[in-house]
């Protein structure tokens, strides 16, 4: 559901920002 929101509008600045929300977690998880 949340991938075909994604892909049909074509926001694809918001699916890095998801992203890259994930990869600061991971990376505070880390530290």
């Amino acid at each position: 559901e949340l991938y075909k929101e994604i892909h049909r509008g074509g926001t694809r600045e918001e699916f890095y920002k998801e992203i890259l929300d994930v990869l600061a977690n991971l990376g505070t998880q880390k530290a």
